[in-house]
C-alpha cells in the first residue's frame, strides 16, 4: 500500500470520526435513547473525541506521514473496538439490545480503519527502509 493510500484512508477516519463526534453531541438526546442510556454518556463520548479528531486531521495533514502517530492511531482504533466488545459481551445489561447493534456495528468500522492502518503503516515502513539500500550487483 502506498502512502498516499494510507492517507487517504487516514482522511476517511477524520471525516468518519468527525461525522460521529458532530452527531454524538448534536443528537445525544436521539443516541442515548437508542442506546437507552443517559444522555451524558453520547454527549461525553463527543466531546471526549474533539481531541481525537483534531490529532487525526493533524496527523493526516503532516508531510510526510509520521509513522509513530499512525501507529497510535491504529491502535486507538483497535483498542476502541475490544473496549466495544468488552461493553458488550462483559456487561450485557449496559446497552439495550438494539445500541448493542448500533455500538458493534460502529465498533466494526472503526476496527477496519485500525486493520487498514496497521496493514499502511506497515507498508509505509518497509519502502522507507527499503529507499536507499542497494542490491548487491
Amino acid at each position: 500500500m502506498s502512502s498516499e493510500t494510507l492517507r487517504k484512508i487516514l482522511w476517511a477516519d477524520v471525516f468518519g470520526s468527525g461525522a460521529s463526534v458532530l452527531f454524538s453531541i448534536a443528537a445525544a438526546g436521539l443516541i442515548a435513547d437508542w442506546l437507552e442510556v443517559s444522555v451524558w454518556i453520547p454527549l461525553a463520548v463527543g466531546i471526549t473525541l474533539v481531541p481525537w479528531v483534531w490529532f487525526l486531521y493533524r496527523t493526516v495533514r503532516h508531510d510526510p506521514l509520521q509513522t509513530g502517530a499512525i501507529a497510535v492511531i491504529a491502535a486507538g482504533n483497535v483498542g476502541w473496538a475490544v473496549a466495544a466488545a468488552i461493553l458488550i459481551l462483559g456487561f450485557p445489561a449496559a446497552l439495550s439490545t438494539a445500541g448493542a447493534w448500533i455500538v458493534g456495528v460502529f465498533s466494526l468500522a472503526v476496527l477496519d480503519f485500525g486493520i487498514a492502518q496497521w496493514i499502511g503503516l506497515s507498508s509505509v515502513r518497509r519502502a522507507r527502509q527499503g529507499v536507499g539500500s542497494r542490491m548487491p550487483a
